[in-house]
């Protein structure tokens, strides 16, 4: 398919008019949910990585009661980047199925839009730890803050963990996404959407049992899946992804019945509860594959809701969500070492409880979303594929923003 320069995904309102049959706009709701994803896993690294304190809390009986554990379930908004991935990239390829892939445009279109950002962060960071190093401030280099490795210099292509900045491991997932996207696209032209889940679902399991189970009594199991994980674990929430983009083009009608939106109102708390029961039944990791699971249906439910629920997609496409949507990936590649770096100062001035929470779960979020913004202005925007005039049956590219 010959994709041309835009970046986008549909309008807001999603029907079909004479204007969206020729060419596809952006869904704003999806960029307000993006922009939740982002501010939930900011949350949850302000709280990870800022010494896990519980204040404010009580307990009742055996059970501990906080507002800050709240943020520990920040996680899932990594799930949710991976299917708003999946959706945004799949929608317009399946929009025009019958157009020939062309893989060289759609590579090329990929690097252009997420390489530059990376690595002008890339060496923002790698500046400041040489600065970092020069003066010996101490709090930071006995955490080991922004140290860089080779492996940071490629995008850790085929290596998950990274040393610059843990969060970068995403990128990682989603450049070889971008490889398998275009394969399950065509499995799931051929088999349907049930057996391409399910399929996805049996990979999903037997490679958290080979990680969990097998990986450590045997070097060589433990090596493959050093190379291919943790791909094939999230899989079933990028197939969940397309399946979205799928059902909003072949059953939108359908979709936006109010019985259906009811049901997928249901589906969602469902989903949530699910998610709960079974990370606080099965704590040993947060990755668990039931946790994960369950992930990836609140993810399926929450982008259908954006888009066909209009309660959910009014509130979703105010201004503020959509700008910090459109602005996630910037926000993503840089808020995690900045957090660290200030927590990392914070940790020496013995402030109390309260403050330390007022900082890190109130001002720290705010701020880095507005560094972020204005690291997008710079170093993210002027990238972007110059919009067009679509020409008639070509669709837009979309961007799947940060990824956290």
């Amino acid at each position: 398919m010959i994709l041309p320069d835009q970046n986008t995904v549909d309008s807001t309102s999603g029907t079909n008019t004479n204007a969206s049959k020729s060419a596809v706009s952006r869904f704003d709701s999806i960029d307000g949910l993006r922009a939740i994803a982002c501010i939930i896993v900011i949350l949850h690294h302000c709280f990870y990585h800022t010494g896990k304190h519980l204040f404010p809390s009580v307990t009742v009986g055996s059970h501990l009661i906080s507002l800050p554990l709240f943020f520990s379930y920040g996680y899932t908004g990594v799930d949710l980047f991976f299917a708003l991935s999946a959706f945004c990239l799949s929608y317009p390829l399946l929009k025009l199925s019958a157009k020939p892939f062309e893989w060289k445009v759609y590579l090329s279109r990929r690097a252009q839009r997420i390489l530059p950002p990376y690595y002008i962060a890339w060496a923002i960071f790698l500046v400041s730890a040489i600065i970092i190093a020069k003066l010996r401030w101490e709090p930071l280099l006995s955490d080991g803050v922004l140290q860089s490795s080779r492996r940071d210099i490629f995008l850790s292509f085929f290596l998950i963990t990274t040393a610059m900045n843990p969060s970068f491991w995403t990128l990682c997932l989603e450049a070889r996404w971008y490889f398998v996207l275009p394969v399950l696209l065509n499995v799931l032209k051929r088999v349907g959407s049930v057996a391409t889940i399910l399929v996805s679902i049996v990979i999903s399991a037997a490679f958290f049992y080979l990680g969990s189970d097998v990986a450590p009594s045997n070097i060589w199991v433990g090596r493959i899946l050093n190379l291919s994980t943790p791909l094939p674990f999230f899989l079933p929430t990028f197939v969940l992804g397309v399946i979205a983009a799928q059902l909003l083009i072949q059953r939108e009608d359908w979709l936006r019945q109010s019985s259906v939106v009811a049901g997928l109102r249901l589906g969602w708390v469902l989903s949530f509860a699910g998610m709960i029961l079974t990370v606080e039944a099965i704590p040993t990791s947060p990755t668990n594959w039931s946790r994960l699971l369950f992930a990836s249906l609140l993810s399926f439910f929450a982008i259908l809701l954006a888009l066909v629920d209009d309660t959910v997609r009014k509130h979703l496409s105010r201004s503020f969500l959509v700008t910090i949507g459109v602005a996630s990936y910037s926000i993503y590649l840089i808020h995690e070492p900045l957090i660290r770096i200030s927590y990392a100062y914070i940790k020496t001035l013995e402030w109390s409880p309260m403050l330390l929470f007022l900082w890190c779960q109130g001002v720290m979020p705010v701020l880095l979303v507005g560094i972020g913004y204005g690291f997008f202005c710079v170093a993210e925007r002027p990238f972007l594929l110059k919009r067009s005039a679509p020409k008639q049956n070509s669709i837009a590219v979309p961007a799947e923003r940060g990824i956290s």
